[in-house]
């Protein structure tokens, strides 16, 4: 049996194959031509030597492995995931009818509906106006039946829950009062106030549940 070196031999180079397929044939042929020049071993202890005297090649070869084996995504897979995100901008919009601040607004139907907030000196609104994306429009509905901000609307798809709020001028009072709003007839009525002396916050649209606790006898 032949005694050859095995790691550096003609068909038994470890890189071989992956040098052939990467194209990196300068390498393999470099191991090639410098396995002619090693030493022949011929006991455990020198093959062991051997190792120990040509480890930073060894070392320079195995770094290349990964290297070789990654490959670059392609510039078409970049440009379609670039093009799944749509781009978004700004664009000036209808301004509302008056300027608000404080004031509360609920998402129903792909519209706005903005409701009361603080004038400009601070006077709490009683004022509806819904927004519409598709025309770029403001429609004015029936006016709150008290002038609140800092509402808590909460929509089901058909009417619109408000509980609580500020009402009157800044500062003024929290109220525990809970009004509805019908969407498709444009009107309001009163429902069941909340416990305690008031709420105030911000808008939500969704519906929030209120539970009582009652102690069993």
């Amino acid at each position: 049996m032949s005694k050859g070196y095995p790691i550096l031999g003609t068909k038994s180079c470890v890189f071989e194959s992956a040098v052939q397929k990467h194209n990196f044939l300068p390498a393999c042929r470099g191991l090639q031509s410098l396995r002619g020049n090693l030493p022949q071993p011929t006991r455990p202890m020198e093959f062991a030597n051997m190792l120990y005297r040509y480890r930073v090649l060894l070392i320079i070869v195995a770094l290349n492995v990964p290297s070789i084996s990654r490959t670059e995504e392609p510039v078409a897979a970049k440009a379609s995931k670039a093009d799944a995100w749509p781009t978004l901008v700004w664009k000036k919009a209808a301004p509302s009818p008056f300027a608000r601040v404080e004031s509360p607004a609920a998402v129903v139907n792909n519209k706005i509906y903005l409701f009361g907030g603080f004038t400009e000196n601070l006077e709490a609104s009683n004022q509806i106006d819904v927004y519409d994306p598709a025309s770029d429009s403001w429609t004015r509905k029936k006016d709150m039946p008290t002038r609140l901000t800092h509402l808590n609307p909460a929509s089901d798809g058909k009417t619109i829950w408000f509980a609580g709020g500020f009402k009157g001028k800044h500062p003024g009072p929290v109220t525990h009062e809970v009004w509805k709003y019908g969407i498709a007839s444009d009107t309001w009525s009163a429902a069941a106030g909340t416990a305690g002396g008031g709420w105030a916050g911000g808008g939500r649209t969704q519906i929030t549940l209120l539970w009582r606790l009652q102690s069993r006898s």
